[in-house]
């Protein structure tokens, strides 16, 4: 006669037996991908700090501003005007440059005339071991961005405020003060005379 125990141990060899059969036929549920939304486009991508030589700024009102590194890894700066930019300045105009994203790509160009690249209202040509053209056109049609051409690439569009900034550092160079002058009497003025009381 079977004892008690026996069947005890029995019947928990059959539910273990059948667990791991189950466990082996069902396939654990693929988990959700997480969808991610990828980084924005960098307009000079692949473009380093250390690999830029020049930079110069030209726009449509005639300023232009030269900025050359030396041998010592000291900026120079060549403009038409004696306002210089401060070191500080030069490293936000780089990482202006380098971090600048495209807001959106056009992947049919609009003619260049379309949209104010045939003739930029600013330029920056941008020296490394070889020249990059850096264009500005117009603004768009919704006033939240720039048309901009790299070299001969496809038109596309980067947010204003990134654009007027880095504008903005190269005019700051044209700024100059306003001279204070003191006012000074006319030589016609009349000296006020007192009265003697005769």
């Amino acid at each position: 006669m079977i004892r008690r125990t026996t069947w005890i141990i029995l019947a928990i060899f059959v539910v273990l037996l059948g667990a791991a059969w189950y466990l082996l036929r069902v396939k654990p549920a693929s988990p959700t991908p997480v969808s991610t939304t990828p980084p924005p486009a960098k307009l000079l991508a692949g473009l380093t700090a250390d690999q830029i030589k020049a930079i110069k700024y030209i726009d449509n009102q005639g300023i232009q501003v030269s900025l050359i590194q030396q041998s010592n890894n000291q900026w120079v700066q060549e403009s038409s005007s004696n306002t210089p930019l401060t070191p500080g300045n030069i490293q936000e105009i780089i990482a202006q440059l380098l971090d600048m994203n495209i807001l959106t790509e056009l992947t049919t160009p609009p003619p260049a005339s379309a949209v104010g690249l045939d003739k930029p209202t600013t330029s920056l040509i941008i020296t490394t071991d070889k020249d990059i053209v850096f264009s500005i056109g117009n603004l768009t049609p919704l006033g939240n961005g720039y048309y901009v051409q790299v070299s001969q690439g496809n038109p596309t569009i980067i947010d204003k405020p990134t654009v007027d900034n880095l504008v903005e550092l190269f005019k700051s160079t044209q700024d100059t003060p306003t001279p204070q002058t003191t006012p000074t009497l006319s030589q016609g003025t009349p000296t006020p005379t007192t009265s003697t009381g005769y």
